[in-house]
């Protein structure tokens, strides 16, 4: 959720604590303490957050509240709104609205699940080439049965152009989407036939300033990353982009919607920069990676990696 709302994530391994900055707001918390730093200034949280599974859950409305944002429950659909102007894709005239599903969690010994969804429910995606991907997660119980995984994309089976990693599964197609709603659907079984079953839906959306998705090199910028792998959250890309004075623009990773600000390079005015860390609970080991330009006379262009890159930062 930090990851859709633009913060970054920082964790301090030798005192517990997990620091949260965006823009001018900072956040920090320590698992298993209810104390808590908004803007450091100290708050007393009504519950103190948790780790399960090797995640850390924390408080809704400290998390969204603490930068800047407005929650909203809507208990007839069962959904938490997160209204916020400054997340990614937001303007100062649109606040952006995440609607996320928030059920009970699961104990030790439920079924298995299917998390960790790419693209996200309802996510718009830009040039068409998605990576997918789901984690199955047993919770305790009987390990996944890999062999019995399925994806299926717009009612299609692609399972034998997906890759398997331990429980996850993940695909890109090898041509691009149409613009529209595409719905994905995963299932697995554990040694015991209990199965684990999502189907979820997203959009893709026409690519800025009309270039054709995939073509590399349109237009006169080059694209480039100084790796084209990451194995565990917390790596980090580094994007370069020869563009134009005065320009600006953003990197897209993977096709999903949050946007890594192209920034100048000091002394040098036409080149650009994008520090990109990617998301926990990505598994693409093809991830399309691209950049969205606007020059200084408004002109927008597209510009596409020329390798896939493979990005792995599932739980560990």
């Amino acid at each position: 959720m930090f990851a859709a709302l633009g913060a970054t994530v920082t964790f301090d391994r030798r005192t517990g604590a997990i620091a949260v900055r965006r823009g001018l707001h900072f956040l920090s918390f320590t698992p298993g303490s209810r104390r808590a730093f908004i803007d450091n200034r100290p708050v007393t949280l009504n519950v103190a957050p948790i780790v399960r599974g090797g995640l850390t859950l924390v408080p809704l409305g400290f998390a969204a509240q603490g930068l800047g944002g407005h929650l909203h429950y809507l208990p007839a659909r069962d959904l938490v709104d997160i209204e916020d102007s400054q997340a990614p894709g937001s303007s100062p005239v649109r606040a952006l609205r995440n609607a996320l599903r928030f059920g009970v969690a699961p104990r030790a010994g439920d079924p298995p699940t299917v998390e960790f969804r790419r693209p996200a429910p309802g996510e718009a995606i830009t040039g068409g080439f998605p990576s997918i991907s789901a984690v199955f997660r047993t919770h305790g119980g009987p390990r996944i049965d890999m062999s019995t995984a399925r994806l299926a994309l717009d009612g299609q089976d692609v399972t034998t152009g997906a890759a398997l990693a331990g429980n996850a599964l993940g695909y890109t197609p090898a041509l691009p989407l149409a613009v529209g709603t595409h719905r994905i659907e995963v299932r697995a079984a554990d040694a015991s036939g209990r199965v684990a079953f999502s189907t979820w839906t997203f959009g893709v959306v026409p690519v800025p300033g009309g270039s054709p998705p995939g073509v590399v090199g349109y237009g006169t910028p080059a694209l480039a990353v100084d790796t084209n792998r990451v194995i565990a959250y917390g790596g980090r890309l580094q994007f370069a982009l020869a563009g134009s004075a005065g320009g600006s623009g953003y990197v897209l990773l993977c096709g999903y919607s949050r946007q890594y600000p192209l920034l100048p390079v000091s002394g040098n005015p036409a080149q650009f920069t994008a520090d990109v860390v990617p998301p926990q609970g990505i598994f693409a080991p093809s991830c399309r990676a691209a950049a969205v330009f606007l020059d200084a006379g408004g002109g927008t262009r597209y510009y596409a990696l020329p390798t896939p890159l493979s990005i792995d930062t599932l739980p560990r």
